[in-house]
């Protein structure tokens, strides 16, 4: 397996995981008990809601790996990134989201990950938590990582907020989700070191 797909499975795997862990702290209603069918209806709802998770989740990671790889061929960053700063602008747009600011934190997100994906493609390693040892001589030099990325998501989430103009079901969602990631990061790091 090449190591840009092996690092997008891990990161699709993380998406699918949180999103799972989010589905499962919400309770079952009673109507999926009651009427028929309603557990299908339900069944397909959160399969949406994994799918469009994920692919909000792998956008930048896609375009970080991306970045990463045009690089290491050689192309100039410079040039790499204006066209993700491009790209992100036009996908968050896509999406409703038209404020710089949203564009930026999540153009931070891109080029932390790409940083990390740059130092994972030139690691040795049969496998993803392998190439993170070898990327990274200490948990603690991981570990700094993973906060910083951490900080970019949330920064993320914030400025999705201040535009959306949030009300508190999306802000208890996004949190879900963000205790998550921390809750699956913090369980890889220690599988790793």
């Amino acid at each position: 397996m090449e190591r840009d797909d092996m690092i997008l499975g891990e990161e699709e795997q993380l998406a699918r995981e949180v999103t799972l862990g989010v589905i499962v702290e919400r309770p079952v209603k009673i109507w999926n008990s009651i009427i028929p069918g309603m557990f299908i209806i339900d069944f397909l709802r959160r399969q949406s809601a994994l799918r469009k998770y994920v692919r909000y989740f792998m956008f930048p990671r896609k375009t970080a790996i991306r970045v990463a790889q045009a690089l290491l061929q050689g192309e100039e960053k410079a040039i790499l990134l204006a066209q993700a700063k491009e790209d992100t602008r036009t996908w968050l747009a896509s999406l409703g989201f038209h404020s710089n600011e949203i564009c930026r934190a999540q153009m931070e997100e891109v080029v932390l990950l790409l940083e990390h994906y740059l130092k994972l493609l030139q690691s040795e390693g049969d496998y993803y938590h392998l190439l993170i040892r070898n990327a990274y001589a200490s948990q603690e030099a991981f570990q700094k990582v993973v906060d910083q990325t951490s900080e970019a998501e949330k920064a993320f989430d914030r400025a999705m907020i201040t535009e959306r103009n949030s009300n508190q079901k999306l802000q208890d969602k996004l949190k879900a989700e963000a205790g998550q990631i921390a809750m699956r990061r913090q369980k890889m790091i220690a599988q790793i070191y």
